[in-house]
């Protein structure tokens, strides 16, 4: 995960490093909070606003097999899929 200037994409803020790689999975900003998921089906929230790469928290939610359907946050309720499961997160507390 690469934070880059929107004017200035070659100028970059910061980065998850090597050691922290996410796959095709898919994310969502809400709540000045970033939500990926990914290829293991591991859910990373990270600080969308901080200027370095600062994670909230993680766990393991799906099995990972396919787990890149698009994240969806309603009312503070997160949707999530992969190919055999539909999860839904309480987001709010």
């Amino acid at each position: 995960l690469v934070c880059a200037r929107a004017d200035d994409t070659t100028k970059i803020i910061y980065s998850s490093g090597k050691e922290k790689r996410f796959g095709i999975g898919p994310f969502i900003i809400a709540d000045s909070k970033m939500y990926i998921l990914d290829d293991d089906g591991t859910l990373i929230m990270i600080d969308a606003e901080s200027d370095t790469y600062k994670e909230l928290a993680r766990h393991k939610i799906l099995d990972g097999h396919d787990a890149w359907g698009p994240l969806v946050i309603v009312n503070g309720i997160m949707i999530m899929r992969d190919s055999k499961h539909m999860i839904c997160l309480d987001l709010k507390e």
